[in-house]
């Protein structure tokens, strides 16, 4: 893969994970009226956080892969330099996300009884 292809992915992660952001924000303001509600949202909760974790560890991955790429093509660095910004984003959503990697149901809602639970932004 392309230096430029790396550099579309990555934009094309940090998007996903924007939108996951607002999944996130939509489950935790909907109200639950019925078991059945509670497990939609612990459902949606515990998918929007899988796939937050892995696009987080796929941005890094990208990120370190542009790294690498640019020891052949120095003359390019500074049209790179955005991602010394958004390389602590990743690894902070990465590490808030890291529950939810292998989270069971059971565990997401114990932890949402007992208010330990992540608070993903």
């Amino acid at each position: 893969m392309s230096l430029d292809n790396y550099d579309k992915r990555l934009k094309e992660v940090l998007a996903e994970i924007g939108e996951l952001g607002g999944t996130f924000e939509s489950i935790s303001q909907k109200k639950i009226d019925s078991p059945d509600d509670t497990m939609d949202s612990i459902t949606k909760l515990r998918v929007s956080g899988f796939k937050g974790y892995y696009l987080a560890q796929e941005g890094i991955a990208l990120i370190n892969l542009i790294g690498i790429s640019l020891v052949d093509h120095q003359e390019r660095q500074k049209e790179f330099e955005y991602i010394n910004k958004i390389e602590p984003l990743l690894q902070n959503a990465s590490k808030s996300m890291e529950m939810y990697k292998t989270l069971t149901a059971k565990e997401i809602i114990e932890r949402a009884i007992s208010g330990s639970g992540p608070s993903p932004s």
